[in-house]
């Protein structure tokens, strides 16, 4: 069967992770976060991209759709355990959408649906706070998280209005407990997830 896709988006903080680890465990996706693969390339020994990555990702912007693209899509094809993939986190601009879209269509992977995180910048600044207790990660900063913010305000929305022409975007409240949404994820995946 081809890969079916479910790309998750929102602000830094909403959720998304939380989330998907909760999809991936019930319903066996593969939870693919682009920041991870991301990160992990950055850590990579001999890696040609590892300081390009890191001095994007301190600045909060968007590495080049090329680099993500081609991580998650292998990442995709070299799965040998389930069709089902949740992509965390991609993609967060016009230029990586139009690269995206181009990649699955060539490689025929299925894009089912947008679930899209509406959250307040205020808690998910206090979300990042309390994640930068327990992270090492180098972006849990309110600098970091400015300028991520800004991005996905300038930038990631277009996504979401992109998903939503096609009739192809979940809007879900992320300031309730993580219970109850995902609890309004499942009723709203319902056909999907069968």
């Amino acid at each position: 069967m081809r890969p079916q896709i479910i790309h998750i988006l929102g602000g830094p903080g909403c959720g998304k992770g939380t989330q998907c680890v909760r999809l991936a465990t019930k319903y066996n996706f593969k939870h693919l976060s682009a920041g991870d693969l991301l990160r992990q390339e950055q850590s990579r020994e001999g890696s040609q991209y590892s300081k390009l990555i890191s001095d994007i990702i301190k600045e909060g912007k968007i590495v080049p759709d090329f680099i993500t693209c081609n991580l998650l899509v292998d990442s995709i094809l070299n799965e040998q355990k389930t069709n089902k993939f949740l992509i965390d986190g991609y993609p967060r601009n016009e230029e990586n959408l139009k690269g995206w879209l181009s990649a699955t269509k060539e490689k025929q992977l299925d894009i089912q649906a947008l679930i899209f995180f509406e959250c307040s910048k205020e808690i998910m600044w206090e979300r990042i706070k309390k994640r930068a207790q327990i992270s090492n990660r180098e972006d849990d900063n309110l600098n970091s998280f400015t300028k991520r913010l800004d991005t996905f305000y300038n930038h990631t929305m277009k996504v979401k209005d992109y998903f939503e022409s096609q009739d192809k975007c979940i809007t879900i409240n992320a300031e309730d407990t993580p219970e109850n949404i995902f609890a309004t994820i499942e009723t709203r995946l319902q056909l999907l997830l069968k």
